[in-house]
C-alpha cells in the first residue's frame, strides 16, 4: 500500500504526537518534493521516502548542528536536540537525522532506554559543515560523503576527502550503492536496522531519502545493508549511503494543508531522540504555521 503527496514538506515539535504510519494528505502539490510511504507485508516493513527534485530553485539542501557549540575549543562540539526542534528553529520543510554521533556521560542502551536526551554535549563522527564552516573536523577516512558545492550541486563520494568547494557536508559509515552496483555489507551493515539513508541519481538532478523502521516484530524489522542497496537502485539511485540509524532514524515533514510538522516514521524508542545534526530541504513559498 503506498500513499504520495508532492509538497513543501517538515516537522514536528516534540509536544506533537508521531504520525500514524503514512498520515499524509494528498492535497494540492508543491513541486519539489514527492513523499511516498510503502508497507511492505513479507518481511514486515515499513518505508518512508523523499525525492527531492535538486533542480528547482526553490528547493536547498543544508546540514545544521542541534545546538550550539557548548565548549568552545573542547572536545564537544553542539547540545543534542530532536530533529524536530532544529527544523522549527531552521525552518526546513524536510529534515532527518544525519551524523553518527558521541554524547558527553552517555552509555548507549541501543533499542531500550537511550541516554541520548536533549541537552547532552555531543560531537558528530566525522566531517560536519554548514555553510562552509567546518564545525566537525576530525574526518573517518574510509566513511563516504554527502555534500553540497558552490554551485548548490549535490554529490556523494566513497572516500573521506572534503572536497575545496563544500558547503553543506555529513559523513556517513557506508556506501549501500556505488555506481549503480550494490556494495557487500559488512560488520553492522549485515543487521537488520532501522535505517535513514540518503542517495543521487546518476545525475545528481534527485535527492532520495530512504527511511526504514525496524525493531517493531509484525510491523517493520529494519533493514541490512544489502537490502537498503537494492532498494535505493528501486527508487533511481546510483550512489547511496547509510547515515546514523537505529533509535535516532528519523524523517520529519510539513504537512502541506496546515503548515505544521509531523514526524512520519515511528522512532524506536518510541519517542524521537536527540541527535547531534540533520540534513534539512527548505522549499520557497511553503506554507508555514511555526
Amino acid at each position: 500500500m503506498r500513499s504520495h503527496f508532492v509538497s513543501a514538506l517538515g516537522f514536528v515539535l516534540s509536544l506533537v504526537p508521531i504520525a500514524a504510519l503514512a498520515d499524509a494528505p494528498t492535497t494540492q502539490p508543491v513541486a519539489g518534493i514527492r513523499y511516498t510511504h510503502e508497507a511492505q507485508p513479507d518481511p514486515a516493513m515499513s518505508l518512508y521516502v523523499v525525492q527531492v527534485d535538486l533542480t528547482s530553485p526553490k528547493v536547498s539542501v543544508r546540514v545544521s548542528p542541534a545546538g550550539k557549540d557548548p565548549d568552545g575549543d573542547g572536545e564537544w562540539q553542539t547540545v543534542l536536540q530532536p530533529p524536530s526542534e532544529i527544523a522549527q528553529r531552521e525552518k526546513f520543510d524536510v529534515c532527518i537525522n544525519a551524523s553518527f554521533f558521541s554524547a558527553r556521560n552517555t552509555q548507549d542502551a541501543e533499542g531500550a532506554k537511550s541516554g541520548y536526551v536533549a541537552g547532552k554535549w555531543a560531537s558528530a563522527e566525522g566531517y560536519a559543515m554548514t555553510d562552509g564552516k567546518l564545525w566537525s573536523s576530525k574526518p573517518r577516512p574510509k566513511w563516504p560523503v554527502f555534500y553540497i558545492a558552490a554551485d548548490r550541486s549535490a554529490h556523494i563520494i566513497h572516500s573521506g576527502t572534503l572536497p575545496a568547494d563544500a558547503k553543506q557536508a555529513v559523513q556517513g559509515n557506508a556506501m549501500v550503492l556505488e555506481d549503480g552496483k550494490i556494495v557487500e555489507p559488512t560488520g553492522m551493515m549485515t543487521v537488520r536496522h532501522p535505517r535513514t539513508v540518503i542517495g543521487l541519481d546518476a545525475g545528481g538532478k534527485t535527492l532520495t531519502i530512504l527511511t526504514v523502521d525496524g525493531r517493531r516484530p509484525g510491523v517493520s524489522i529494519g533493514m541490512t545493508g544489502k537490502e537498503l542497496g537494492e532498494e535505493m537502485q528501486k527508487l533511481g539511485c546510483q550512489n547511496a549511503m547509510n547515515l546514523d540509524g537505529g533509535g535516532s532514524t528519523e524523517l520529519v515533514l510539513r504537512d502541506p494543508e496546515t503548515g505544521k510538522l509531523k514526524v512520519m516514521n515511528q522512532p524506536s524508542d518510541g519517542r524521537e531522540r536527540a541527535v547531534a545534526d540533520v540534513v534539512g530541504i527548505s522549499v520557497t513559498d511553503a506554507k508555514r504555521s511555526d
